[in-house]
């Protein structure tokens, strides 16, 4: 990236990984101090490197996002490094390059028998090596994501489209009836209402890829920059763009077939007289208005309101399906910022309720406890401290699921196993293998996690003492100041502070607001359109009976209320199925994002549901602007006319 690469008199020197030199903004020439066996030990920057192995600059599998705050990847010369740790000619890594993966298992098992002397901790396979795992996590979410959001966004344009198409061979019965009385025959009509179809499925298909590419590229480029990949190679791939073409066009002309196969079935003679729906052959009292009318009568504009709903059901049915439609596509595309916001809360808050944690590289014993208390002035631990919260279900407690020597599983490890509460699990650890019962399931966001009491880890056969210690301050100005005390510890490895984790997480999160913008903005000007055609269609479609009303002298603020009222009572009907359709489908959705190392979950606020409600009603109420300017305009004469 930047800089120079090791030479052959290269000593104390090293190469940070650009992510973590950008975060602290170093530069070549500035001095790192390193902490090892011999000391602390100054290291000059030589230059800045990427390297494809840390795509994703993972520390382990439980922790694959750490910040470059506190974890960085660093390149030393491999003479020096073995100094510096007092293990000259030796190494604590061996990396295998196997020709054929069909050989791979017996590769592994050769090389662990051969290295077995010299005492093996572990073998990773390039899959699990933590920065592979976390990028292949990362673009399998993405790639689950990237398929179901369009089907998702496929089926709601296609059930628009029939909608939409419904309404104009209805609309259009009487031509139908004239150009088939003429002698038209059911496969010209059928071709007819295709060929609707086929100009939304190209125009709108080739719209699309134009605007998906454009955005690929932006997204892309953020992405890579979010990984802090130095070099990305674009290239124009025909295929999606055919593929894409061709499924928009499939998907409008199967939510096409059925109007056009219905207008190729209607008689001549029965298509050209008025639709049954123009007038109300039984002139009865809806039963809605009945019910609802026992005590007092409704005003006219209420009663008009109903009647005018209640005596076309499948007209209405038609609006409120499309409005509803429009509340699923903004409670998907809301939901992903509340789910994200309400899981950083959960974690930071009730799970994570220490402030400041600190790390050894080696278990301790009671002696670090004293040298903790001379560092740091403990001021009281009440009886009842929890700094970590379980979310076990049911209102059991931690205490009473590892009383019994079991083991609690995060829901990512529980889902990952397939196992739940009272299934046993084998536990393999330096010493043996030894089978634990599964005590309980704890929500949480980070996955990979299991725990087990103390006791129980002794049992084990696992070291004594303790690896890490959680401290909660009186006060955040107070942190900074632990920190540096706990560093001052002997053994110490690291030392976290919540508060700069969490932060450190609003900023890696970026990249996903970002996304997650684009996807409500798209789903928004979607449920936009939706309604928006919707509702104009709804009342250019009864041009007739407006015109009617106003010959027999209802003013246009009567009118303008009529259709207001209507647009608005379409919009309470389609309201309660939308959320809860809209709830089911963002949930789906965003279950996908989980794996073992992370668990989503979904959540909205009632905020952001309440603002769904209103932008629909505002919506449909804008939406009956233009019908209501052109039934005001309209010629009263000639409109009369029609299907007289």
């Amino acid at each position: 990236e930047s800089g120079r690469y090791f030479q052959a008199d290269y000593g104390a020197v090293v190469l940070p990984l650009a992510k973590f030199a950008d975060f602290y903004r170093y530069k070549s020439g500035d001095t790192l101090q390193v902490y090892t066996p011999q000391g602390l030990k100054p290291l000059t920057i030589v230059g800045t490197v990427s390297s494809p192995e840390y795509l994703l600059m993972a520390e382990s599998k439980q922790d694959l996002l750490p910040s470059p705050r506190r974890f960085g990847v660093f390149f030393v010369p491999n003479a020096y490094l073995q100094e510096l740790f007092g293990m000259p000619g030796q190494v604590n890594e061996v990396n295998v390059l196997v020709e054929s993966q069909g050989q791979r298992e017996d590769t592994i098992a050769a090389v662990d028998g051969l290295l077995e002397p010299y005492g093996v901790q572990q073998t990773l396979r390039q899959e699990d090596q933590p920065s592979k795992a976390a990028t292949e996590l990362d673009l399998e979410s993405g790639r689950e994501f990237a398929i179901l959001l369009p089907a998702l966004v496929l089926v709601i344009g296609a059930i628009a489209i029939y909608i939409a198409m419904s309404r104009l061979v209805r609309a259009q019965r009487t031509l139908i009836g004239l150009f088939r009385g003429i002698g038209y025959g059911r496969g010209s009509i059928v071709v007819h209402y295709l060929l609707f179809a086929v100009v939304v499925g190209v125009v709108g298909g080739s719209v699309g890829v134009a605007a998906g590419y454009g955005l690929g590229y932006l997204l892309t480029g953020l992405y890579a920059d979010a990984l802090a990949i130095p070099l990305i190679a674009y290239e124009f791939q025909l295929m999606p763009i055919v593929v894409s073409v061709i499924v928009s066009l499939g998907v409008a002309l199967v939510a096409a077939a059925a109007p056009a196969w219905a207008a190729s079935r209607m008689l001549p003679a029965p298509a050209m007289r008025p639709s049954p729906e123009v007038a109300l052959a039984k002139g009865s009292v809806p039963f809605v208005e009945r019910v609802f009318g026992l005590g007092r009568r409704p005003p006219l504009l209420v009663r008009l309101g109903v009647r005018n709903i209640w005596r076309a059901p499948v007209r209405s049915l038609y609006t409120v399906g499309a409005i509803a439609l429009a509340a699923v596509l903004l409670v998907v595309g809301l939901s992903s910022f509340d789910s994200m916001e309400f899981v950083m809360d959960r974690q930071f808050e009730k799970t994570d309720r220490w402030d400041v944690a600190a790390t050894f590289w080696s278990p301790q014993d009671d002696e670090t406890y004293a040298e903790i208390s001379d560092n740091v002035e403990l001021v009281a631990v009440p009886e009842d401290t929890r700094l970590h919260g379980f979310d076990l279900g049911g209102g059991g407690t931690a205490g009473e699921a590892l009383g019994g020597g079991g083991i609690i599983l995060t829901t990512g490890v529980a889902d990952q196993l397939d196992v739940g509460v009272g299934d046993s699990l084998d536990i393999i650890t330096g010493a043996d293998t030894t089978s634990l019962a599964v005590s309980g399931v704890s929500k949480e966001f980070t996955g990979g996690l299991g725990y087990v009491s103390l006791a129980t880890k002794d049992a084990l056969g696992l070291a004594g003492g303790f690896n890490a210690v959680w401290l909660e301050t009186t006060s955040p100005s107070a942190d900074a100041d632990v920190q540096a005390a706990l560093y001052r510890l002997s053994g110490i490895q690291g030392v976290q502070i919540k508060e700069e984790i969490r932060d450190d997480w609003k900023e890696m999160m970026s990249l996903y607001n970002v996304m997650a913008g684009v996807i409500v903005v798209f789903c928004m000007v979607m449920a936009g359109a939706i309604v928006f055609n919707t509702m104009t269609v709804n009342v250019l479609e009864r041009e007739r009976e407006t015109a009617t009303m106003r010959t027999l002298g209802a003013g246009r603020p009567l009118v303008v209320l009529i259709l207001s009222a209507e647009g608005l009572t379409f919009s309470l009907l389609a309201i309660l199925p939308g959320l809860a359709l809209g709830t089911v489908a963002a949930s789906y959705l965003i279950h996908t994002w989980s794996s073992e190392f992370f668990t989503m979950w979904f959540h909205m606020y009632p905020t952001t549901y309440m603002m769904i409600v209103a932008v629909i009603i505002v919506a449909a109420l804008v939406s009956t602007i233009p019908s209501i300017w052109h039934s005001n305009r309209m010629n009263l004469a000639e409109a009369t006319k029609v299907l007289a």
